[in-house]
């Protein structure tokens, strides 16, 4: 019984070889990130889909951590 192939998008189907999408996802953090979530030729790649994931999650740590910190700093 043969594994089921990964999903690997190819630069001519996409355009951006997966390193390249995965490491443009942390450029402009949360929209990045979403944008290559919702891609469609992006989203099913898992390598991908997990650094945009992480780029988004971080992102939002940040600007809640900012917002927090602007916060206290005010009081």
């Amino acid at each position: 019984m043969a594994a089921a192939p990964a999903v690997i998008s190819s630069p001519a189907a996409s355009g951006l070889t997966p390193n390249l999408a995965g490491a443009l996802a942390y450029i402009l953090g949360l929209i990045t990130g979403v944008l290559f979530l919702v891609l469609e030729p992006y989203k099913r790649d898992p390598f991908v889909r997990f650094h945009a994931m992480q780029s988004v999650l971080y992102s939002g740590a940040v600007i809640v951590f900012s917002i927090a910190w602007r916060i206290m700093v005010s009081i």
